[in-house]
């Protein structure tokens, strides 16, 4: 696989180009002029997404159906651009001498301290909305808790060799300091990192995974008025440890406040054959993901890969 990576790519130049508009504004002025910026470069940059603003507003109307949105699918789509923007200006701003601090609040925590209690650790599925991969991270390091966070080689801005050498580690690097550690899957045998996570919960400490589509057998569960796929790694996990497996829904509310909710754990154990128990898992969390999206529909990355 990583033979197959190219070396660089135009969107590396794009980024790179970018740094240094986004560190003037967000080492220079507050969150709500980011989100400004963001939103009036947005029109102009679509492609910054993996898919073009317009399909993706395509794909919302297929997959919402009969669903009410609080906003248009044209209207999600732009949203998607800005967050992606945004996202990228709260990372910069992490390298800045005087750190951002968001205003953070966690709801659910007893359901985390309640899995710990049970001495298996315990394990957040972060799902995939655009604030989640540092905010998570931050909220939870604040509240005494150090994730050990599941993670690819490829996580930050770029997938090439360019990327994962000179642009990852900007957006890394920050989310390390609120990690006990980023354990990064081996290209050549990825299964083996479930063994590494599952040594840290016999330990009980807590592992975060982020809910992804991109594995070798997904499992397809029902979403809306279509159907989402979920890599099964943290059911498996799940199930071999036998640990409580906690969806985790992070977004950002309209006062500019973050929310990290921890959701009551999915009886992981509820059949008796793990393929069984994967899908059912998987169903579980797509209902319960649902809900969230449809209240914050402009925040979830998945509309550009489902």
């Amino acid at each position: 696989m990583g033979s197959r990576r190219p070396i660089v790519s135009a969107h590396d130049f794009g980024v790179l180009a970018g740094f240094p508009m986004m560190a003037a504004v967000s080492w220079t002025t507050a969150e709500r002029t980011w989100n400004t910026v963001a939103k009036n470069a947005a029109p102009y940059a679509g492609a910054i997404l993996s898919r073009s603003p317009e399909k993706i507003a395509q794909r919302v109307r297929e997959i919402a159906g009969k669903h009410d949105l609080p906003l248009t699918p044209s209207e999600i789509a732009r949203q998607l651009v800005t967050c992606e923007i945004e996202t990228a200006m709260q990372t910069i701003r992490g390298h800045a001498p005087m750190r951002w601090v968001p205003d953070i609040s966690i709801e659910g925590e007893a359901h985390l301290e309640a899995a710990l209690s049970a001495g298996r650790g315990a394990i957040l599925w972060d799902s995939h909305f655009y604030f989640a991969s540092l905010i998570t991270k931050m909220g939870l390091y604040r509240k005494g808790y150090r994730l050990h966070h599941m993670s690819r080689r490829e996580h930050g801005f770029s997938p090439t060799h360019f990327g994962i050498r000179v642009l990852n580690p900007v957006r890394t690097s920050i989310e390390a300091r609120y990690l006990a550690d980023r354990v990064v899957m081996s290209e050549d045998n990825p299964g083996a990192i479930l063994d590494d996570l599952a040594h840290r919960l016999a330990e009980n400490e807590v592992v975060s995974v982020t809910v992804r589509g991109d594995s070798n057998r997904p499992v397809e569960a029902p979403f809306l008025n279509s159907a989402m796929r979920i890599a099964p790694g943290a059911a498996v996990l799940a199930w071999n440890s036998q640990s409580a497996l906690l969806p985790v829904f992070t977004t950002r509310t309209d006062d500019f406040c973050y929310r990290v909710r921890i959701s009551p754990p999915i009886n992981v154990l509820v059949n008796t054959t793990r393929r069984d128990a994967v899908i059912s898992t998987a169903q579980e969390y797509a209902r319960r993901l649902e809900a969230e999206v449809i209240e914050h529909p402009g925040q979830w990355i998945d509309w550009i890969n489902i």
